[in-house]
């Protein structure tokens, strides 16, 4: 049998959990996703990369090809989830525990990852980089 106390402290731990999850849970009632700025082009052309976070995980923008093209990737490894990292004078992701390898899209070059990175859509407005996810 459930004590009283035990019971009330169950029931107001669900509601905060409720409540919680009503004001910050993802995505817009329309289905949209929210976008995120992550920095600038000028930023992204300093450093080789711009790290950020939006509601479906971290995010990692890269440059992609010559022609001022952006990819953003979640930067978790398909394999066993350990943070690649952006290699900018290979132009690709290398993830240091298991040495997959991915393209700047996200692509798997190399395993044993056997899944691509996910991707997030990207904007530039202005000089901001914006990502929706």
């Amino acid at each position: 049998m459930v004590k009283r106390r035990k019971l009330i402290s169950y029931t107001a731990f669900s509601t905060a959990i409720a409540v919680i999850t009503g004001c910050f849970g993802g995505n817009s009632s329309n289905g949209q996703g929210q976008t995120v700025n992550v920095g600038t082009m000028a930023d992204l052309k300093a450093k080789g990369e711009l790290k950020g976070n939006t509601p479906k995980g971290p995010v990692t923008v890269v440059p992609n090809g010559s022609g001022g093209q952006i990819s953003a990737v979640n930067p978790t490894c398909t394999h066993n989830g350990c943070q690649v990292e952006w290699k900018k004078a290979n132009g690709k992701f290398v993830c240091p525990c298991h040495g997959a390898e991915f393209a700047a899209t996200g692509k798997v070059l190399k395993g044993p990852a056997t899944r691509n990175l996910p991707t997030y859509a990207t904007q530039v407005s202005g000089n901001n980089v914006l990502v929706k996810a």
